[in-house]
């Protein structure tokens, strides 16, 4: 009887102990597998900047001199067929004198194509009217340009900085103390000053 209690005690164990060697063979795809398909997707799009990151990036009122009025700022964004999205803040300011400034940032973090066509218009832009001064502007991770009437005021920047955000300014009659060529300098992006100021050809 002590045989057969031993062998079926010996049984009950190799059985039980069976079931404890297969999961380690399974287990390994399923810890491997979890991981790898949601790190890739969620990372493109969680790179814009958020509003009110965006919205931080604009000049601050403050910092122009006879400002009569900023009005508050906006946000924007605009989606393509074909996924590509471009989030902008902007807003408007307006001087003692009557003249005004429009600027807005945008960020093309998820519109990598349509940033390469905005650098393109920038590298050659052309003049509205011959008595227009073109001038580019370096920055030191990017590259712009001011379109300004030296009698009226009236002027437009672009610039594009850290090959993702996209500067822009247009304005009417503005003071005199406001130069258009240091329009750059107002954007609160220090690592990107402005450097130096070239002249076209």
């Amino acid at each position: 009887m002590r045989w057969i209690g031993f062998a079926v005690t010996a049984v009950l164990l190799c059985h039980c102990s069976r079931p404890t060697t297969e999961p380690p063979s399974q287990a390994p795809p399923s810890t491997h597998r979890s991981p790898s398909p949601s790190s890739p997707d969620p990372s493109p799009k969680q790179a814009s900047l958020s509003p009110e990151e965006l919205i931080s990036l604009l000049p601050d009122p403050m910092t122009f001199p006879e400002l009569r009025e900023a009005l508050p700022p906006s946000m924007g964004r605009q989606v393509f067929p074909d996924g590509s999205l471009i989030l902008r803040a902007s807003r408007e300011l307006r001087f003692r004198n009557g003249g005004y400034l429009w600027v807005s940032v945008s960020d093309y973090t998820n519109a990598s194509a349509r940033l390469q066509a905005e650098q393109q218009l920038i590298q050659s832009p052309g003049k509205d009217y011959e008595s227009q001064q073109l001038e580019f502007i370096h920055l030191p991770d990017g590259l712009g340009y001011v379109l300004w009437d030296p009698i009226s005021r009236n002027g437009r920047f672009r610039a594009i900085v850290a090959n993702r955000f996209l500067l822009q300014a247009e304005g009417g009659d503005m003071p005199t103390r406001i130069p258009w060529v240091r329009i750059a300098e107002f954007f609160p992006l220090d690592r990107y000053r402005r450097e130096s100021v070239v002249q076209p050809n």
